[in-house]
């Protein structure tokens, strides 16, 4: 099942718990997950956007979280790592240039996440 998640935060979190929480995964398989992707190299898709991945083999929830935080945001991609939603990847593939970042980058609410997701898929299906 994949799932679009929007989260506002303050302060600094724990990116691993949020991920395990929203999308229902083993917190120790996330944290893995993004130290590996992190160790292949830079994350940052723009100036003040980063897009972590966490890939992990075997798992029903697949999406994405689109995080705001007071100086930044975060796309977190989660897929399964043999078959990643092909969703997911339409999702990016409409999201990840300068118009799609800034229609993110505009976002407020959970509503405002579902309506980019809503429009992307239907972009790419015509």
């Amino acid at each position: 099942m994949d799932k679009y998640v929007f989260v506002e935060v303050e302060k600094n979190i724990n990116l691993a718990a949020v991920i395990s929480e929203k999308f229902k995964l083993d917190i120790h398989a996330v944290q893995q997950a993004l130290v590996e992707r992190d160790k292949l190299g830079s994350l940052s898709i723009a100036y003040d956007i980063k897009l972590p991945h966490v890939e992990i083999e075997n798992i029903s929830n697949q999406g994405i979280m689109w995080i705001k935080f007071e100086t930044h945001y975060e796309l977190v991609m989660v897929v399964d790592k043999n078959i990643p939603s092909e969703n997911v990847k339409r999702i990016l593939s409409q999201v990840l240039n300068d118009s799609g970042l800034q229609k993110m980058r505009n976002i407020q609410s959970q509503q405002n996440l579902d309506q980019i997701v809503k429009g992307a898929l239907k972009n790419v299906r015509r």
